[in-house]
């Protein structure tokens, strides 16, 4: 796996790839619903064949989030269990 980390409007690669898969926010059409607890994102996606032919699709992608008690119980539920993580780990970003 090679990892670029780099804005997606700059994005510059020395070739091609068979896919590509983007991490963190690349679009602004969004809506947030404080009281269901959502926020809605409408994803574009693109698919070049090797013919030349392109695919283009947008569909709405629904993150629900929940407090650590509501999420504990629907691990409870479904026969797993959730852990804290811990504090010492840090999350890497790169530098824009």
């Amino acid at each position: 796996m090679t990892v670029h980390c780099q804005a997606i409007q700059d994005l510059a690669v020395d070739r091609r790839f068979r896919s590509i898969c983007l991490a963190g926010q690349t679009v602004a059409d969004e809506h947030v619903d404080e009281n269901a607890r959502t926020r809605t994102t409408l994803l574009h996606y693109e698919h070049q064949s090797l013919d030349g032919g392109l695919e283009r699709l947008e569909r709405p992608w629904v993150l629900h989030w929940y407090e650590p008690d509501g999420f504990e119980r629907l691990a409870t539920e479904a026969d797993c269990t959730s852990s804290t993580p811990d504090p010492s780990h840090q999350i890497t970003r790169c530098s824009q």
